[in-house]
């Protein structure tokens, strides 16, 4: 049975700025960012 993934972090919060480290885990595998270095793009 599917699970819906976490709350995508707010990078902008008081509490992302304290301690960023305990959301990396979650932006990389649920919200991940790729930049192509060949066209300078960012894909989310």
């Amino acid at each position: 049975m599917p699970t819906n993934p976490p709350e995508k972090p707010d990078v902008l919060s008081e509490e992302f700025a304290q301690d960023p480290h305990k959301y990396y885990k979650i932006m990389r595998d649920h919200y991940p960012v790729l930049h192509d270095i060949e066209t300078n793009a960012v894909c989310a």
